[in-house]
C-alpha cells in the first residue's frame, strides 16, 4: 500500500494512467469500492488501500497536496 506522510495536510490520491482522482482528504471519488484512504485524525500518515488487487491495477499512483 502506498503511504505518504504530510503532517496535518490533506492529500489526494490520483491514478496516473488516466489522472483519475481516487480520493481527496477522507472522501473517495471512485465507484470502485476496493479503493479507500486510511488516515487517523492527528496522524501524519495517509495510505491508499486497494483491496483484492488485480493486474489491471498495475501502474503509478500519485499523492498530491
Amino acid at each position: 500500500m502506498p503511504q505518504i506522510f504530510f503532517g496535518s495536510l490533506q492529500i489526494s490520491w490520483v491514478r496516473r494512467r488516466d489522472w483519475h482522482i481516487l480520493t481527496s482528504g477522507k472522501t473517495t471519488y471512485t465507484n470502485d469500492e476496493r479503493f479507500h484512504v486510511l488516515h487517523a485524525d492527528g496522524s501524519d500518515e495517509w495510505t491508499l488501500q486497494i483491496k483484492y488487487v488485480q493486474k489491471r491495477d498495475a501502474g503509478t499512483f500519485e499523492c498530491q497536496t
